[in-house]
């Protein structure tokens, strides 16, 4: 990734395939006088189920270092509730909000959406 034709980004992405699983691991880092505003290290992984044209995860998880401030998320899927497993810093440390029950359901990982996407509408 380049700001005014000067590097500012770099990402990489691995799939792994077999059969109807999948895991699709992410990394990302900013460099060059990009770090000197932001620096930012982005790792981030989902699993899940291809099939029917439709995509179904089992779990994302990331792990975040902006500015030196480090967070982790990991969820998991029970049917199509997603559940959050770990949380740093909390959502109390932080005095965010829960998401709603009814928000969770059917919802899906950032990238298990952009494969949703890629797949187009589910087979019917």
């Amino acid at each position: 990734l380049s700001v005014a034709g000067l590097g500012a980004a770099e990402f990489h992405v691995v799939s792994q395939f077999n059969g109807s699983s999948f895991r699709v691991d992410v990394y990302g880092q900013t460099y060059g006088a990009v770090d000197l505003i932001e620096s930012l290290i982005v790792r981030a992984f989902s699993t899940g189920q291809v099939g029917a044209g439709d995509v179904t995860p089992t779990a994302f998880g990331t792990d975040n270092t902006l500015n030196g401030d480090q967070r982790r998320t990991r969820v998991s899927w029970r049917g199509s509730e997603g559940l959050a497993v770990e949380v740093v810093p909390s959502l109390l440390d932080e005095q965010r909000s829960l998401i709603p029950d009814d928000a969770r359901m059917g919802a899906v990982d950032p990238i298990s959406a952009l494969m949703r996407f890629a797949l187009g509408p589910p087979s019917q």
